[in-house]
């Protein structure tokens, strides 16, 4: 995207930005497309917040249940793969969200570029998630920290 400005005949200065559009890939869920936001510079900013919230609750709720002795917080985990698909999905209705698997969400979510980045986990497949709920990192490890954008 460059920035330009120039005259539009009035003799007032016009900045034009070009061409902005989300890049989009369609999901399929009971027969109906949705469009998913991919992650990246196209992505509106209110998806990636949205997102990186989820992602923080998740992250803090798991630190609190190990900070008592427990392996992590599988409602969070839950709670987060719920918020993440409902904010790269809009439109799809949470009764639905609500019903898809943990590996059904991870491959929507890596499908969509959601996963492998520094706010989430990237599995190499779906088999590949820690039995804790554990977001794989990509890396063969199972680090419940993935790398944090902070």
């Amino acid at each position: 995207m460059t920035v330009e400005t120039r005259s539009n005949g009035t003799g007032a200065a016009v900045l034009r930005l070009g061409d902005i559009l989300p890049q989009r890939k369609a999901v399929e869920v009971n027969g109906t497309t949705h469009l998913g936001y991919v992650r990246g510079a196209g992505c509106p900013r209110s998806v990636t917040l949205a997102f990186q919230l989820a992602f923080d609750r998740w992250q803090e709720a798991d630190e609190a249940a190990k900070a008592l002795g427990r392996i992590g917080d599988p409602a969070a985990w839950q709670a987060f793969l719920n918020d993440a698909l409902l904010a790269a999905l809009p439109g799809l209705p949470f009764e639905m969200v609500d019903l898809i698997s943990e590996a059904q969400a991870l491959d929507v979510l890596r499908f969509l570029g959601w996963t492998g980045q520094a706010a989430a986990a990237e599995a190499t497949d779906a088999d590949a998630a820690p039995k804790d709920g554990a977001p794989p990192t990509g890396d063969g490890s199972s680090s419940r920290k993935p790398a944090s954008r902070r």
